[in-house]
């Protein structure tokens, strides 16, 4: 009985267990970039792309809602508040302009949608007062004239930590409404990091080690 318990145990430790990898983008320093030159990030072997538009996001008003993006491509400027759109006077999301993040890359080295992540946490600073932001995602991939088909996620006002669903999404979308500005310090993904997949032998040997387990059990308290 103690062998089956140990060939039980060790099947059972090979099998792949889910975790997950925090992958921090972090905004607070960078060179500025050109007029509709897009800034390629890349953190721990994941890579992002992000332009700067200048123009506006059609506000739905609701959660849900959809939306479209229209406007110019822009530069993108960097101070130690996060990341902004240059030549927009204070070179921040203002409403009129705003940033998308590609997180679909699929060349090399990749992006995290390729590895299957699943949400965000976006944290933005130097929100002016009563700002009010709003995050969008999309799966049309933006152009000169910007991003279509977009669905609003979430709003707030003020500095914020927000975590966001983006399973269903390869593009995020940041504005903030009229009167008001705000900064990207960072964006945090969880990489799922368990890329194998058990033979379907395993998991029958592993059950059957577990009810041999199980009957030498039994026949032991009937003892």
């Amino acid at each position: 009985m103690k062998r089956v318990f140990i060939i039980a145990a060790g099947l059972i430790a090979a099998l792949p267990m889910a975790h997950a990898t925090s992958i921090v983008y972090l905004f607070t320093s960078g060179t500025v970039t050109a007029y509709g030159t897009p800034e390629n990030v890349t953190v721990g072997g994941y890579e992002i792309t992000i332009w700067g538009y200048d123009g506006s996001v059609t506000n739905p008003g609701v959660v849900g809602g959809a939306a479209t993006g229209t406007g110019s491509q822009s530069g993108l400027s960097y101070d130690s508040n996060g990341l902004g759109v240059a030549n927009t006077g204070p070179d921040e999301i203002t409403n009129n302009s705003f940033v998308v993040v590609d997180f679909s890359d699929s060349g090399s080295p990749g992006g995290p949608k390729a590895a299957g992540y699943t949400a965000a946490t976006i944290v933005l600073d130097n929100v002016s007062p009563q700002t009010e932001w709003i995050f969008y995602g999309g799966n049309a991939a933006p152009v000169a004239g910007g991003i279509s088909s977009l669905t609003e996620l979430a709003f707030g006002t003020g500095n914020v930590n927000e975590a966001i669903s983006l399973a269903s999404y390869s593009y995020l979308v940041i504005a903030a409404t009229a009167d008001c500005y705000e900064n990207v310090k960072s964006i945090t993904l969880n990489i799922p990091t368990n890329t194998t997949t058990p033979e379907p032998g395993t998991f029958v040997m592993a059950g059957m080690a577990l009810m041999g387990l199980g009957m030498g059990l039994r026949k032991t308290r009937k003892r």
